[in-house]
């Protein structure tokens, strides 16, 4: 009963933000085999609440606690086994503590569980066994689990391919707040595959996905109002929403922000802006973006004329193209021979140096 009051003071101090307080009512208690205080004290200290952040001692205190059953700590120690978190790699550990907690029905150990079985890590792929704890865990509603069997039905791994299945746990990730389902429920709506093509719904999914700072689903919404896809073209919002994606680092959107500035859609042309997002692009390995650059070059479009820097662009599209399979290699490789040839070898030896400097710094 004293082990009790004790317990729910140190959580009445936890819970209001004074951690000093319960971290004194919780070390006697975990000192006398309180699972739950220990399981308590190993999120402090894994996640420095309170306290200097000390991964072995958490890895202790969930060891502790684990033994006493206890689902979280069993959840946690097997992640921490499993990544090498507070101590030794042990994968072989990680899956028999992840098993402990996976069969009290404890969600998040089912899905690490799973998601260890079909990685590999512990050795052949299992995809069977991946797929039964995916399943365990999306039954008890843990949304990453759907969005994998989602997946799993997809690919067939493990199981028969079965689409049907498929759109039903994406859809119940989707509406569960799952990013990247979110995002793939658009563009199955946006490309009628699986359902009928409705924009509006597309739109929908993609925003959702994009108010979690899904850059993929930004880029979409981009090109959603910039093609007037669910009604008039808005370039404004096309562009606020290329830039979201391009602020973080999504490659395309960087080009398609540089395609408006460069053709004035709903905006004054700039080719200041176009030429600093092909830029940006071109860091990103995006072939038009580098062949635009070489034309702007080539052509003094609003920039002097500078033959070396459209050998250089032109031989970067070369490059990003042929590491992508891009049939336009062939295209910007007869560019830079024909172009190449009234310029000294001194000259075309430096912009090589160049290109592949650029490549080795932002390509690899």
């Amino acid at each position: 009963m004293a082990n009790n009051l004790e317990f729910n003071e140190a959580m009445a101090h936890y819970h209001a933000g004074n951690y000093a307080l319960a971290l004194q009512k919780l070390k006697p208690l975990a000192e006398n085999n309180h699972s739950v205080a220990q399981m308590y004290l190993g999120d402090m200290f894994l996640n420095g609440i309170g306290v200097e952040k000390e991964e072995n001692i958490a890895r202790e205190y969930y060891q502790s606690a684990a033994k006493a059953n206890e689902p979280h700590a069993q959840n946690m120690l097997g992640h921490m086994l499993a990544e090498g978190i507070g101590g030794e790699r042990d994968v072989e550990k990680a899956i028999e503590w992840f098993d402990r907690a996976a069969r009290q029905g404890f969600a998040m150990a089912q899905y690490n569980l799973a998601t260890l079985y079909c990685s590999g890590k512990a050795g052949e792929p299992n995809f069977e066994q991946g797929l039964y704890w995916f399943s365990e865990a999306a039954n008890n509603g843990y949304p990453d689990a759907q969005y994998q069997l989602f997946r799993l039905y997809v690919s067939g791994q493990g199981v028969q391919t079965n689409n049907k299945r498929a759109i039903f746990w994406l859809r119940a990730a989707a509406e569960r707040g799952v990013a990247p389902a979110q995002n793939r429920l658009g563009q199955l709506y946006a490309a009628g595959s699986d359902v009928l093509q409705d924009w509006t719904q597309a739109k929908l999914w993609y925003e959702k996905a994009a108010s979690q700072g899904h850059a993929e689903a930004q880029y979409s919404l981009g090109h959603i109002h910039r093609r007037g896809d669910d009604g008039p073209s808005d370039s404004q919002q096309a562009i606020q929403w290329f830039e979201k994606a391009a602020n973080s680092g999504h490659g395309s959107a960087m080009h398609s922000l540089a395609l408006v500035y460069h053709a004035g859609e709903g905006v004054n042309k700039d080719i200041q802006k176009a030429i600093y997002w092909y830029n940006k692009g071109a860091e990103k390995r995006i072939v038009e973006a580098c062949g635009n650059l070489a034309a702007i070059y080539l052509g003094g479009e609003g920039v002097a004329q500078n033959l070396s820097a459209g050998l250089f662009w032109t031989l970067l599209a070369h490059f990003a193209a042929s590491s992508q399979a891009d049939p336009n290699a062939a295209q910007y490789q007869n560019q830079w021979h024909r172009l190449a040839q009234n310029s000294p070898p001194e000259v075309l030896r430096q912009i090589e140096q160049q290109a592949n400097q650029f490549a080795a710094k932002f390509w690899q």
